[in-house]
Formats: structure tokens, sequence, C-alpha cells
């Protein structure tokens, strides 16, 4: 399983919003990638949490990238969750 997508808010409880909002899109359209789904937006939300307030004129980016496979057949062998928040320019 693996999955990325990006989202843009004005304010970090837009952007933790939309994090959620897009892991659900994922899990219905695919709910066997919705296993880690809550640590995912906890992860999310953690580092989006570290980010000063956005001041006007600006935006919070944050980009999420999920891998999860099977090594040996045996389940889960390998896990990756990448997160990148950044505030930018809006626009």
């Amino acid at each position: 399983m693996s999955y990325r997508f990006s989202v843009v808010a004005a304010e970090k409880a837009g952007a933790v919003s939309a994090i959620g909002d897009q892991l659900d899109e994922i899990i219905a359209e695919r709910p066997d990638d919705g296993a880690g789904a809550a640590e995912v937006l906890a992860a999310a939300e953690a580092f989006i949490g570290r980010l000063r307030d956005p001041e006007a004129g600006e935006q919070i980016d944050v980009a999420v990238s999920v891998t999860a496979m099977t090594l040996d057949g045996r389940g889960v062998g390998r896990t990756a969750i990448e997160i990148a928040a950044t505030i930018e320019p809006a626009g």
C-alpha cells in the first residue's frame, strides 16, 4: 500500500482538517489502505503543531507520503511515513 498527497491551508487547524479529509477519501476508495490512518493524522498534526502561525499572505503546505509493504508474506515488514510541513507565501 502506498499513497501520497498534499494540502494547502491558511491556518494550522485547516491543514489538519484537510489531511483528515484526504485520508477519508483514500479509505473510501481503498479500504485496505485505512490501516494506520489515525497514526498518520496524529503525526501530521504533531508536525503542523511545531510550525509558527502563518502571517498575512502566508499559507501552510503539507505533503504526506505513506508506504507499508509486506516483505516476507507474513504481514507488514516495512512502513514509512514522510511528512513535510512548510509555511510559504500564499499563492
